[in-house]
């Protein structure tokens, strides 16, 4: 089964994961591991800021479903890459 879900209720489902992140390299606040939500799987995310407007995304999780993140089309997306 696939879950459809707009990019602000995904981000929603993490700020009840928010009290439990953590900062890897306590030097770059930049840096920051966040607990997967428990409606999508368990594992985790860990978000680094590259530079401006790059970010890198590390998930190591396992879905309870395969989720699809539904994007509008706009001048703040450039590019997306999932490695899977």
């Amino acid at each position: 089964m696939t879950i459809t879900i707009s990019r602000e209720a995904y981000w929603e489902l993490f700020q009840g994961t928010v009290e439990t992140s953590q900062h890897p390299d306590i030097g770059d606040a930049m840096d920051v591991v966040y607990k997967y939500p428990q409606p999508l799987g368990q594992g985790y995310l860990r978000l680094i800021e590259l530079q401006d407007r790059l970010v890198l995304s590390i998930l190591n999780l396992q879905l309870s479903d395969r989720p699809c993140l539904s994007y509008p089309i706009s001048d703040s997306i450039k590019v997306q890459l999932f490695l899977i």
